[in-house]
C-alpha cells in the first residue's frame, strides 16, 4: 500500500514525523475508502480517523474542534454545493478542505468565502489532494489548479477586480490576521 500511497501523491519519504489525522464527510462510501487506501505508507502519517456520511452527522458528534481531528475533507453530496453545510464546518473550527465534483469558478470561490481552506476536484490528481491535506494545518494554503484557475478568473458577481499589487497587499493582510 506504500507504493499505492506514492503514486497517489502522499509522500512516503520520511522527513516531518507530524501525523496529520482527518475526518472524511462524504456521503460515497468510495471515496472513505479511496483516501484511506491512499493515505496508508504515507509519510508524515496522514490517517483517516473518523468517517461521516454527511455533514449533520459530523456536527452531531464533533460539535466543537476536536485535538483528534486535524483537518476535515468534505465531499458535496448531489449536483449543488452545499455552503451553508460548509460554513457550518468551517465554524467548528477545523480546516476544511472541500473535496468535489463541481467545477464552477462561482462554486469554488463561494467555497472559500465560505470558509474553506482549499478546494479540489475529485477529477484531479491525488497528489493535490495530499499536498492540500499537509498545508491545511499550515498558514499557507496549498491551491489547486481548479482553484488557482478560479482565483485568475475571479468571476464572481459583484467581486471586485483588484491589481495584482492590490491582491498582494489583500493576501497578506489576510495571513497577517491567521497569526494574531
Amino acid at each position: 500500500l506504500s507504493e499505492l500511497a506514492g503514486a497517489w501523491g502522499f509522500r512516503t519519504v520520511p522527513g516531518d514525523d507530524a501525523n496529520v489525522s482527518v475526518a472524511v464527510v462524504d456521503g460515497h462510501d468510495v471515496v472513505h475508502v479511496g483516501i484511506e487506501a491512499w493515505a496508508t505508507g504515507s509519510q508524515p502519517r496522514v490517517k483517516v480517523v473518523a468517517h461521516y456520511a454527511g455533514p449533520q452527522e459530523f456536527l452531531d458528534q464533533q460539535p466543537s474542534d476536536s485535538p483528534s481531528i486535524d483537518v476535515v475533507v468534505f465531499g458535496p453530496s448531489g449536483r449543488t454545493p452545499e455552503f451553508d453545510n460548509l460554513r457550518k464546518l468551517c465554524a467548528v473550527g477545523y480546516p476544511v478542505i472541500v473535496y468535489s465534483h463541481l467545477h464552477n469558478d462561482e462554486i469554488i470561490l463561494n467555497s472559500l468565502d465560505a470558509g474553506a481552506v482549499s478546494y479540489v476536484l475529485k477529477s484531479e490528481s491525488g497528489h493535490h489532494l495530499a499536498e492540500a491535506i499537509y498545508a491545511a494545518r499550515s498558514p499557507e494554503p496549498y491551491v489547486a489548479p481548479c482553484m488557482a484557475q478560479a482565483l485568475r478568473n475571479g468571476e464572481l458577481k459583484g467581486r471586485p477586480r483588484l491589481s495584482t499589487r492590490e491582491r498582494e497587499v489583500l493576501i497578506a493582510w489576510c495571513l497577517s490576521l491567521i497569526h494574531i
